[in-house]
């Protein structure tokens, strides 16, 4: 187990190890990868890079996508046509559930984003008034400090409303 640990950078080039180094990926994709050319790694784990994929059912799947003159050695037996044809759909149904769940990830967070700027600049505007820092201060100080929290500010001096207004 350690002497294949150690040695689990044989047979990689050294931009596809650079461009893998701080990702979390399996001994098996790296198995996957020593049965691909020097020269074609790196396009190889950029795309796993890019769809931030680093699964052995992905890398096989890219696998069997590539030409057979890509290959360090050349299969025993070529897959069917048929074989190639369903492996490309499910890699094309996965990169489009990919795309999928990436858009509503960035969807979310912009509504989120604002729904926040909304939020803070009203926090900012109440916080204005010295009657209200004084109510919460008198009854309620632990709300002052989330509400301060939220606005990103350590003393009442640095709120600005109109830093915050949308």
């Amino acid at each position: 187990m350690i002497n294949t640990r150690l040695r689990i950078s044989e047979g990689i080039s050294k931009e596809a190890l650079a461009l893998l180094a701080d990702k979390n990926v399996s001994q098996n994709v790296f198995d996957v990868l020593r049965k691909i050319k020097l020269h074609k790694q790196m396009d190889f784990v950029s795309t796993m890079v890019t769809l931030n994929n680093f699964t052995k059912k992905f890398a096989l799947s890219m696998l069997h996508a590539l030409p057979a003159e890509h290959l360090v050695r050349k299969p025993d037996n070529p897959p069917e046509d048929k074989d190639m044809i369903k492996t490309l759909a499910r890699l094309e149904k996965e990169m489009a559930a990919l795309q999928v769940e990436t858009q509503d990830i960035q969807n979310e967070f912009a509504e989120n984003n604002l729904n926040l700027m909304v939020v803070r600049s009203y926090i900012a505007k109440l916080l204005s008034k010295n009657e209200i820092i004084h109510w919460l201060y008198d009854n309620k100080s632990e709300y002052l400090d989330v509400l301060k929290k939220v606005l990103g500010v350590k003393h009442l001096n640095e709120i600005q409303p109109d830093q915050h207004s949308v």
